[in-house]
């Protein structure tokens, strides 16, 4: 009962407060309905497309690499770790799928070796990527493993990303690759890149 007698004399003095100051408790009124009412007629007057079909995207080789990087024929092809042969006929034989775009390939004993190359040596920016076989391999003859693990090693900002979305201005910019977003932070009313037939970033810009 005491709860319920404080509660009781708190809202007697709300309404004793409101009361007194008429002008302010209205203004509390009209304005969230003022703002609701400009927010409807905003959203009421906004043109909008309809979509009522799939937007279907044509298909498209990936057996080389996207455009303008398929131009640049100095490009290397990373592989741990280098004291495997099998590890380096993998890595030969994705550089001759991939074209000409891919110079050579060169091989390191461990991914803690690729990573101070990557850190010193100026020529690591012709690195595209590493690939990374997680086994250990005793001997340079030892066949790869039933079940091959790996992982794929790429530059920290996309190479192929747009230009308009290497700007800070562009809030869905692709300095990095956003890994932990599904979705772009602010998406766009419409099918996401419907003109583009690669489904425009990040699919486009994979390296």
């Amino acid at each position: 009962m005491a709860i319920a007698r404080q509660f009781g004399l708190l809202l007697w003095k709300n309404y004793l407060q409101q009361k007194r100051q008429i002008l302010v408790t209205l203004v509390e009124i009209a304005l969230p309905l003022l703002f609701s009412g400009i927010l409807i007629v905003v959203r009421e007057n906004v043109p909008f497309k309809d979509y009522p079909n799939a937007t279907l995207y044509q298909s498209f080789s990936v057996d080389g690499l996207p455009y303008p990087l398929d131009h640049y024929h100095h490009y290397q092809l990373a592989y741990v770790p280098g004291n495997a042969s099998v590890v380096r006929r993998v890595a030969e034989d994705v550089q001759r799928s991939l074209g000409p775009a891919i110079s050579s390939v060169h091989g390191f004993e461990t991914e803690e070796q690729f990573e101070d190359f990557v850190r010193k040596d100026p020529l690591s920016r012709k690195v595209l990527a590493a690939v990374v076989f997680e086994h250990s391999f005793t001997h340079d003859d030892e066949p790869l493993p039933q079940q091959v693990s790996y992982h794929l090693r790429f530059t920290f900002s996309p190479r192929n990303a747009p230009a308009k979305e290497k700007s800070e201005l562009n809030i869905n910019n692709d300095f990095d690759w956003h890994t932990l977003n599904l979705f772009p932070l602010f998406q766009l009313p419409g099918p996401r890149e419907q003109y583009k037939r690669h489904g425009g970033t990040p699919a486009m810009s994979i390296f």
